[in-house]
């Protein structure tokens, strides 16, 4: 399937960021014989799209040449519509034709190249994981002592750190994610004296 079928671009709709289709694009691509302004103000209001949820739109104020010709030729008010994926899919759903059927399968493929996105950053996260455990196995047995509800001066017993390194290196683990700690201030301040004396 050709990969620019029909433009995207990304922008926010419905407080997300998310892949936009020009509606004057996908209009055209459809072969849609009435003229744009009325045909996507006849779909918003019968299919009862929303905006800012469905569409965004805004005057196209382009500025130079392009303007001045607009102006000339008219169009030089005309709105430009946004549109989300879902509605992309619902008009071409609609028209009943093949451009329609087609530009539907283009969607939902790239809706489905999308949501395959997410799996693969997680796997690079994994593989992140795994190499920062592997650079410091300390702090791995750090996190496996903590899961075994052992207290900071057990843990430290068994690294050989004091309960405020100990302290600190869970903050740290926190902040990566790897673990939820909530640090005492007073370990804080001792963490803080140890790591002036270690480094």
């Amino acid at each position: 399937m050709n990969s620019q079928l029909i433009p995207t671009v990304s922008g926010q709709l419905d407080g997300q960021t998310q892949a936009l289709v020009d509606a004057r694009e996908l209009h055209d691509f459809l072969g849609v014989e009435t003229q744009f302004k009325d045909w996507i103000k006849r779909r918003i209001a019968d299919y009862g799209f929303v905006e800012n949820v469905d569409f965004s739109c805004c005057s196209n104020l382009s500025s130079g040449e392009n303007q001045r010709l607009r102006g000339f030729f008219g169009g030089h008010n005309r709105i430009d519509y946004l549109i989300s994926l879902d509605m992309a899919k619902e008009l071409c759903m609609v028209e009943r034709n093949d451009k329609g059927r087609q530009a539907r399968r283009y969607f939902i493929e790239m809706e489905k190249q999308a949501k395959a996105i997410p799996d693969a950053v997680l796997w690079r996260i994994d593989a992140l994981e795994d190499a920062y455990f592997q650079a410091a196995p300390e702090m791995l047995s750090l996190l496996r002592y903590r899961n075994m509800g052992l207290n900071l001066t057990e843990i430290g017993k068994l690294l050989d750190l004091n309960p405020g390194a100990v302290s600190y290196r869970l903050k740290k683990l926190n902040d990566l994610g790897f673990v939820q700690y909530q640090a005492n201030p007073q370990i804080g301040r001792y963490a803080q004296q140890s790591l002036s004396l270690e480094g």
